[in-house]
């Protein structure tokens, strides 16, 4: 497992997207009609802004296919967030 040091108002964002989302989801929210289309059009956003990213990637690499939130999240902490990685662990 790796530990990161991050900012308190990051972890702080953090926290309150997941809480919203768990407390969105509690209620259905991922039962109305344009959840998917939502959640889909997200990822096409952040596919075409990180075009640099996905041209590395071998046409026929899975992810062009099956691209999901926990994909963009694993990129951005590889990318992004490395900076506050804690050597050692």
């Amino acid at each position: 497992m790796r530990y990161y040091k991050i900012a308190e108002d990051v972890l702080k964002n953090m926290l309150q997207d997941s809480i919203k989302l768990s407390y969105l989801e509690s209620g259905g929210v991922d039962n109305w009609d344009w959840y998917g289309a939502s959640i889909n059009e997200g990822i096409d956003d952040w596919l075409d802004k990180h075009h640099d990213i996905v041209n590395t990637w071998d046409d026929d690499d899975p992810r062009r296919e099956d691209f999901y939130i926990d994909d963009i999240a694993q990129i951005e902490i590889d990318t992004i967030y490395k900076h506050y990685l804690i050597e050692g662990n």
